[in-house]
This record gives structure tokens, C-alpha cells and sequence, in this order.
């Protein structure tokens, strides 16, 4: 990226993430909530891994804590959208082309991606009974990473 373009445009989203942070906090939150009720609904204690109808219930469960992570983002979809026209005519009018806002959004939503992320799964994974083996550990929350950071 070139930094005459790159640096305005990042510490303009880093002031706007401090604005909108009670956001994040508001969504890391709904997060674990939700981790929580999933930890009710599949309890180690109800699941044994050793028949097929409980391996059901251990894919349903990692199922819905992929599709809870990949729509966790649409709460800042109202964000986003209230953005759009200052970015359509700073476009319009080639002040910056269109991935100097793409890729610094990106960029600084990691952090918030990777703390839902493990928050999840420690919340989830070992209450659940999935494996407690670390490295089965890191890839379940690598993956859940992956999957916040595509939606």
C-alpha cells in the first residue's frame, strides 16, 4: 500500500473503532452469552462419544458455533452502510481509490475477530467435551477465527 494514502485512512478508522467500540464490546459479549446457552443445550454430561446419534449432537454443535460466528458481524452492518456515502464520493472525486477503506476496515478488525474468537472457544470447547487434546484445542479456535474474519 502506498502511505500517503494508507496512513490517513488507518488512523481515520482507528478514531472510528474508538467511537464504535461499545459496539464490539456490546457484540464480545452477546458472544459468550450465547457460548453459555450452548453450553447448557450441549452438556457434557448428556453427550458420550461413542454411538453415531452423539456425534450428531457433537456436529450440530460445532456447526452452530461456525454459523454463530460467521453472522456475528451483521450488527455492524448499520455502521458500515451509514458509511457509504462519504466513501462513494471520496471515491467519485479519486481522492482514494476504493481498497484504501477495504483494507485497513480488514486489518483492524483482527484483534476483535481473534478475542470473539477465544472467547468462544473457551467458553464452549471443553464444557461441551469436545477432545482435550491442545492442539485439537488451536485448530477448533484457529477455524472459528477464520470463519469470523471471512463473514
Amino acid at each position: 500500500m502506498n502511505e500517503h494514502i494508507s496512513s490517513p485512512i488507518f488512523s481515520k478508522k482507528e478514531e472510528r473503532g474508538k467511537i464504535s467500540s461499545p459496539v464490539s464490546t456490546g457484540t464480545s459479549l452477546v458472544v459468550v452469552a450465547v457460548g453459555f446457552i450452548t453450553c447448557t443445550l450441549f452438556l457434557r454430561t448428556r453427550l458420550q462419544p461413542t454411538d453415531e446419534i452423539n456425534g450428531n449432537l457433537y456436529l450440530s454443535c460445532l456447526f452452530f458455533g461456525l454459523v454463530h460466528m460467521m453472522f456475528n458481524g451483521f450488527s455492524e452492518l448499520p455502521i458500515t452502510i451509514s458509511r457509504l456515502p462519504v466513501f462513494y464520493k471520496q471515491r467519485d472525486n479519486l481522492f482514494y481509490p476504493a481498497w484504501a477503506f477495504s483494507i485497513p476496515n480488514w486489518i483492524l478488525r483482527i484483534p476483535y475477530s481473534i478475542i470473539e474468537s477465544v472467547a468462544w472457544t473457551c467458553v464452549v470447547y471443553y464444557t461441551v467435551g469436545f477432545a482435550p487434546a491442545a492442539g485439537r484445542y488451536q485448530f477448533c479456535a484457529i477455524c472459528v477465527t477464520v470463519v469470523n474474519r471471512d463473514s
